[in-house]
């Protein structure tokens, strides 16, 4: 019996340290082993290990590094040059004014006001112009093309390129400020005219359309191209919109009279005069600077007569007067 009693405690005590021995349950009701199998079954997959840089690479990678803090370093240099030269610039600037009287300031303050003054005016008359019929056909017509052939350098002197360029930087000037600005050109624009033009602040920036080749290569149609000569037998009329009218970059106190007319013929390009005679009588020659002449043909595209556009561009010291008011005066009215 006590056998049996032994017997059935070991059988009894079997399955109660088996079930003390199994972890307790989860909260959900299942098993950890349950839940540690799930767990494993959903968790992604390890992505493969990033397979280490070639040598080359590693090579081509430190170069690209070393350009690109290469290029920041330059960068930098040249933002902190420009700041530099900037404030030199200021202080010059200031240092310059300091040393002028009052009374040069206050010339210079009374030009500046009557330059912003004529700025306005042109704005106003341009404005005034617009609101004419012709002033309107003129805004309504394509804007016609103007280039200046620069390919004289050889028949300059050093101050007549000077003059050229500061001419070409008045031009420039007016036609930023013309409400329809011609499509200004610059042909053959190298050599002492391109090196003057760099010296000018800002030129760089300039809506200005630089050739280093001559105006054929920039406008090989001949028939659409018209060489402006005083010496021409033609008179040129209305603008047109699709031409190009060249002016001739050369300042020589009429040296070299003629030399753009025969270019022009030799080249079998059309030529053509403003219609000066026509319109104006001049106390000196005939022969105008060539941002005088950009002027003329900036007046006459943005709807100004011929007359109009004469009397705004040429100087008041070359003595022009309308041929009406001289007709006038003369007491012989044509």
């Amino acid at each position: 019996m006590c056998a049996t009693s032994a017997a059935a405690g070991v059988g009894h005590a079997g399955p109660s340290a088996a079930s003390d021995n199994r972890p307790p349950p989860a909260a959900d009701g299942g098993t950890p082993a349950a839940d540690a199998g799930a767990s494993a079954a959903d968790a992604p997959q390890n992505a493969p290990a990033t397979a280490p840089l070639s040598k080359n690479a590693q090579k081509k990678a430190a170069k690209r590094a070393a350009q690109e803090a290469a290029w920041a370093a330059q960068k930098a240099q040249k933002k902190e040059a420009r700041r530099a030269r900037q404030a030199a610039e200021r202080a010059a600037r200031q240092a310059e004014w300091e040393q002028l009287s009052p009374e040069e300031q206050e010339a210079v303050r009374s030009a500046k006001g009557a330059e912003r003054e004529a700025r306005a005016a042109a704005a106003r008359a341009a404005a005034e112009l617009a609101a004419t019929p012709a002033g309107a056909a003129a805004a309504a017509a394509p804007v016609p093309a103007c280039a200046i052939d620069l390919d004289f350098d050889d028949l300059m002197e050093a101050r007549e390129v000077s003059s050229l360029v500061q001419q070409l930087m008045y031009a420039y000037g007016a036609n930023r400020r013309a409400a329809r600005p011609l499509r200004y050109h610059l042909c053959a624009c190298r050599g002492r005219v391109a090196a003057g033009l760099a010296k000018i602040g800002g030129s760089e920036a300039w809506k200005v359309t630089r050739h280093e080749d001559g105006y054929l290569a920039a406008f090989p149609d001949r028939a659409a191209v018209v060489y402006l000569s005083s010496e021409s037998d033609e008179v040129l009329g209305e603008l047109d919109g699709g031409t190009t009218y060249v002016i001739g970059g050369l300042v020589d106190h009429n040296r070299h009279k003629g030399v753009t007319q025969a270019r022009a013929a030799a080249a079998g390009v059309r030529t053509a005069r403003l219609p000066l005679d026509e319109h104006l009588e001049m106390a000196q020659r005939r022969v105008l600077a060539v941002n005088h002449v950009f002027e003329i043909l900036l007046h006459k595209a943005n709807g100004a007569s011929w007359a109009d556009a004469f009397a705004k561009a040429v100087p008041q010291r070359r003595g022009a007067v309308p041929r009406e008011a001289a007709a006038e005066e003369a007491g012989s009215p044509r």
